[in-house]
């Protein structure tokens, strides 16, 4: 299934939220237009609860033009921030997500472009350990 990264963040508590600032702090979380992550968090819930086996992959904000295609990153707990390349997104589709170990995750794809997004993903998971355990949704 194709989601995307942020729909947990609406409903994080107060607490979750300043801890991880900067992944619940950016626009398409504060408007969440339309209640589009909730729908998307609803949907992915209702995958999960069919009991058929999935891979949900969660891109971080697309970008059609303009945006260098690089080495796309898997991360897990929803708190990847950044900007996705639709061909990275693509490759990743093309991805054997039949694994053992790939069945019933959650995954957010980003790109790594110049490195500083795989920076900013470590500060913010370091941030999540020192409040609480990283969440990996299985």
């Amino acid at each position: 299934m194709l989601s995307s990264a942020g729909v947990t963040r609406p409903a994080w508590d107060d607490a979750k939220k300043e801890r991880l600032v900067g992944a619940a702090d950016i626009p398409i979380i504060r408007l969440n237009p339309g209640g589009i992550l909730d729908k998307k968090a609803e949907a992915e819930q209702v995958l999960r609860a069919s009991g058929v086996p999935y891979c949900v992959v969660r891109p971080t904000g697309l970008k059609f033009e303009g945006w260098p295609q690089g080495r796309p990153l898997l991360s897990q707990g929803d708190v990847a921030v950044g900007r996705t390349n639709v061909l990275d997104l693509a490759g990743v589709g093309r991805m054997d997500f039949s694994a053992a170990a790939a069945l019933r995750r959650i995954v957010e794809e980003i790109g790594d472009y110049e490195n500083d997004v795989a920076v900013e993903i470590v500060n913010v998971r370091q941030g999540a350990a020192r409040g609480a355990a990283a969440h990996l949704v299985d």
